[in-house]
């Protein structure tokens, strides 16, 4: 029997963090009211691929806590990808997030390039339909969903919604996104954007679910929690 050895080389190099990389991480300590550090990696071995990636911990966040691992996780490395020039975007292999909770429990994932990528494309319609709650122009929210998931318009069901949450916890001012997972049904996957809406007096939780699928970049189903 031919054996065969693989010699595995992991190494951390020492290198201040870019503007653009300092940026994402202090976007991502001002949202979860977090602690960031970061480190850059280099691991390969004979006959592989080398993997060169950007590590961001996260740690002392009360908010973290209340959110599953697997979802806050995603919506960091996506906000540490996008904040990226596109030559760093082409440097890293992908994003290891690193969780450290304030019961001192911790939770590690890494997001490959592809997936990010992927995530990045399809969050463009999360931001759309936030902003156009936001800016009070819900005809908009026709244009981004997939009319074979979400049969009738929706422009008047989401504006009763908000009209509703508005005569309770007052005007609505901003939109804070929070989580990104993906989630699985009988007939596929689906990424779920997560996010909160916040009014003067409160914050409300919504989703929007959108498909994994290549070109299929529309809303295919959303929950706001009233």
């Amino acid at each position: 029997m031919k054996t065969v050895s693989f010699i595995i080389i992991a190494l951390l190099f020492l290198s201040c963090a870019s503007e653009t990389e300092q940026k994402s991480m202090d976007t991502v300590a001002e949202l979860y009211g977090a602690k960031t550090s970061y480190s850059k990696g280099i691991s390969t071995a004979v006959g592989q691929e080398t993997i060169k990636k950007f590590t961001i911990k996260v740690s002392d966040s009360k908010m973290l806590d209340t959110i599953a691992p697997a979802a806050s996780s995603g919506n960091i490395a996506l906000m540490v990808y996008e904040g990226l020039t596109p030559k760093e975007k082409e440097t890293y292999s992908g994003i290891d997030v690193e969780l450290v909770h304030t019961t001192k429990d911790t939770a590690a994932f890494y997001y490959p390039k592809a997936v990010l990528q992927n995530v990045s494309k399809k969050s463009a319609n999360f931001k759309i339909f936030s902003e156009s709650i936001l800016d009070n122009k819900y005809d908009r929210l026709e244009t981004i969903k997939n009319v074979n998931d979400i049969l009738d318009p929706i422009r008047n069901l989401v504006k009763i919604v908000i009209d509703q949450l508005e005569l309770k916890l007052g005007d609505l001012e901003s939109y804070k996104p929070f989580g990104i997972a993906e989630e699985r049904d009988d007939i596929g996957s689906m990424y779920q954007y997560q996010g909160y809406f916040i009014f003067e007096k409160g914050a409300i939780p919504y989703i929007i679910n959108i498909d994994v699928s290549e070109g299929k970049d529309e809303i295919i189903g959303y929950r706001i929690y009233n």
